[in-house]
């Protein structure tokens, strides 16, 4: 046994099986419409969880407002741009995208309260690359994009509505789930208030474009000429592109990682599974709300999957250095 067939031993080929009864393609598109599922499936991962937006009272001085001058009146900065300035470091998102994102979620807590769209969705919708709301577009594209999420009466807080308004704007099943994670990558930031570091934003950037590619045994992905990964395949693959290397196994990659004993796990955090003493089999990369992203086994692509499961023989999670 040479070559990859001996590198593939050393790596996984078992674990977390596909629990999304909206099944994703062998591949990173769906080809037909025939394999784009009802607006109404499960998606087999929780949604994030969010909260309205809800802002300071535009009299309601900041505590880092700078004192006013003798004899000068205290300007009162907008909310919405005290908001974003706050919500921006923990994520990396500018603050005019920001701005927008939120008026949007403001403007349907007005106009269709039972919508119930938070910000973090089009916040999500905006970072994979949705045409109908982009970063640079400002608040007006921010606006009609949160019209047509609420449109016909859709509850984004349900698990189909929020699949419904998300196909609204860009169909696809892997488009549905590279949003679910961005959302849920935000959300775990935003209600932890810990910054998401530069190499982990990148790898999980990384690994949330992979999604629906197809299991790959002792696969590194299309950039070296496979159409696509084993699980230590794209965790290395994810922290190569924020320039952390990693080896190629995910026993290896255990060893070469920070283990967390007390910390809480953070998005880009990876875990493990196995046992450190004889044989770590499956590594993922950690999310938030209790996922990650990983390439599983055959016949199931890279997707969000849940970090525990009965039987799961969890090692723990690890932080890569940088």
């Amino acid at each position: 046994m040479t070559g990859r067939s001996l590198l593939a031993v050393l790596l996984c080929v078992t674990v977390a099986g596909t629990l999304w009864a909206v099944s994703l393609t062998a591949g990173p598109v769906d080809a037909t419409p025939a394999a784009v599922p009802s607006q109404a499936a499960h998606l087999g991962a929780p949604l994030p969880p969010v909260a309205e937006l809800r802002l300071r009272a535009a009299h309601e001085p900041s505590t880092d407002a700078a004192p006013a001058q003798p004899g000068q009146p205290q300007p009162v900065p907008d909310p919405l741009i005290l908001w974003a300035a706050e919500t921006a470091p923990l994520l990396g998102i500018p603050e005019p995208a920001l701005i927008g994102y939120g008026t949007g979620d403001l403007a349907m807590q007005d106009k269709a309260p039972g919508c119930r769209l938070s910000w973090i969705t089009l916040a999500a919708l905006g970072h994979v690359g949705s045409e109908q709301v982009r970063p640079q577009d400002g608040v007006p594209a921010a606006l009609a994009t949160a019209e047509t999420l609420c449109s016909g009466g859709r509850d984004t807080a349900t698990e189909a509505g929020w699949v419904s308004s998300v196909r609204s704007v860009g169909d696809g099943t892997a488009h549905v789930h590279r949003v679910l994670a961005t959302a849920t990558t935000y959300a775990t930031a935003v209600r932890s208030g810990t910054p998401i570091s530069p190499s982990a934003r990148a790898a999980i950037d990384f690994a949330i474009g992979q999604i629906g590619l197809p299991y790959v045994w002792g696969g590194n992905g299309p950039r070296r000429g496979d159409a696509g990964f084993d699980c230590s395949g794209l965790t290395g693959a994810a922290y190569a592109t924020a320039g952390v290397g990693l080896p190629r196994t995910a026993h290896t990659q255990f060893f070469a990682t920070r283990h967390l004993a007390a910390e809480p796990v953070q998005p880009g955090d990876l875990v493990f599974y196995g046992n450190p003493s004889t044989k770590i089999h499956h590594v993922g990369l950690y999310i938030g709300n209790g996922q990650m992203i990983n390439a599983a086994t055959f016949g199931t692509p890279v997707q969000v999957a849940p970090v525990r499961w009965s039987g799961d023989g969890y090692a723990g999670a690890g932080r890569p250095a940088g």
